[in-house]
């Protein structure tokens, strides 16, 4: 069974959202980003959290949004992510997958969702499933 979880990593706020036997994603979590720590300790701190995230939930592979210009170049943001995700894969055995994660969190908020950082980690998680989709020729 393949469990996925996605993670939209913003300044204030980390969104999270979890998706069960490649299907419907759902909005699961919002951590606040408080950076409250220097970032090695903040980054710890998170690591953890994900550990617990994916032993409970049997998380097969992590969906990572990746912030891009609207140009499609980097920027700060998208350099932080970076070093984020190979932060990430240092620390934790899991398979990780960068996707562009553009406007996500603009078109949540337009959406009035109740939660536009689920939201947005929701919407990165179902377009992933959608390309999975899409390369199999098979939607479950």
């Amino acid at each position: 069974m393949l469990n996925f979880l996605s993670l939209d990593y913003g300044d204030v706020y980390i969104g999270l959202a979890i998706s069960r036997r490649k299907t419907l994603a759902l909005g699961f979590e919002t951590w606040r980003n408080t950076r409250r720590l220097e970032k090695e300790k903040w980054w710890q701190e998170i690591i953890s959290r994900l550990s617990a995230v994916i032993k409970t939930e049997k998380i097969n592979k992590l969906i990572i949004g990746l912030p891009k210009t609207l140009a499609g170049g980097s920027s700060p943001q998208t350099d932080l992510v970076l070093s984020f995700i190979k932060y990430v894969k240092i620390r934790l055995n899991i398979p990780i997958i960068a996707i562009d994660e553009r406007l996500t969190t603009k078109e949540a908020e337009k959406k009035q969702a109740v939660n536009p950082h689920q939201e947005a980690a929701r919407m990165l998680l179902e377009n992933y499933l959608n390309i999975l989709c899409q390369r199999q020729s098979s939607c479950q």
